[in-house]
């Protein structure tokens, strides 16, 4: 199950429907979300918190994986990376997140700057780097991926993105 925590998002980037979204920006209240897992658990292996927004926004982010893997469900994420700091990031791994998904999309900072517009590339790829060392030094079980969504502005860099994924792996071994 898809669970919109917030529709906010810092970048425009030109693969996301995000600047077609015609409702209000906001984000989920706690009673809602609790409502939905209790209703949903009994049948629910994975809730992903993410759809058209920056889910790192949100005040109570910890709060609600917790909830949710209080009733037993699994729960992941997906992040542009550009709020994922050691605050963040040890919010995500102390709070039993199972599933990250982390876009950064390029090799380059040129690539970056027209796919994730509005990013900084060199601060993203600190931000992640930051992870991964932390989440090698506390105890997790979370699986944690760098993505590249492929289309014609990045195809050139599949294979750098690739070398550069395998440093992310070995960041990550325990």
């Amino acid at each position: 199950m898809k669970i919109e925590l917030t529709n906010y998002c810092n970048l425009a980037c030109p693969m996301c429907p995000h600047p077609q979204m015609r409702r209000p920006v906001g984000s989920m209240r706690p009673a809602l979300f609790r409502k939905i897992i209790d209703e949903a658990a009994p049948y629910l292996e994975f809730a992903y918190l993410h759809h058209l927004g920056e889910s790192l926004v949100v005040r109570r982010l910890g709060e609600f994986i917790r909830y949710g893997r209080s009733r037993g469900v699994a729960m992941g994420l997906s992040t542009n990376a550009t709020f994922l700091d050691a605050g963040k990031s040890r919010l995500l791994l102390d709070s039993g997140l199972d599933f990250l998904v982390i876009s950064l999309d390029a090799a380059s900072p040129d690539t970056y700057a027209r796919i994730r517009v509005g990013g900084d590339y060199a601060a993203t790829l600190a931000n992640i780097r930051q992870f991964f060392a932390l989440k090698r030094q506390l105890p997790n079980a979370m699986t944690a991926v760098v993505q590249m969504i492929v289309m014609e502005s990045n195809r050139h860099e599949i294979e750098t993105f690739a070398r550069e994924g395998g440093a992310f792996r070995r960041l990550d071994a325990h």
